[in-house]
């Protein structure tokens, strides 16, 4: 099992990851980072955009609920 799919299956199961991993796993699946203000860095498939607050050790549970939300969207 290769580090993307790992992460993949953490999120889903509900496991906290990091900002890199959001930003690894993100990348994964096709979202492109557009734009950072402060700590906050925003993504984009083109279709849908998400925010993640790039401080801290571990994400907040609602950026893991939406990640959860987009990578079931997306098939996974």
């Amino acid at each position: 099992m290769s580090k993307k799919e790992k992460l993949i299956k953490d999120v889903l199961r509900g496991r906290m990851i990091s900002p890199d991993e959001a930003d690894t796993l993100l990348t994964h699946i096709g979202y492109t980072a557009k734009s950072q203000a402060g700590s906050h860095k925003n993504y984009s498939n083109g279709k849908n955009l998400i925010t993640i607050v790039q401080s801290g050790k571990e994400l907040k549970k609602v950026y893991i609920r939406q990640l959860q939300i987009i990578l079931r969207e997306e098939g996974y």
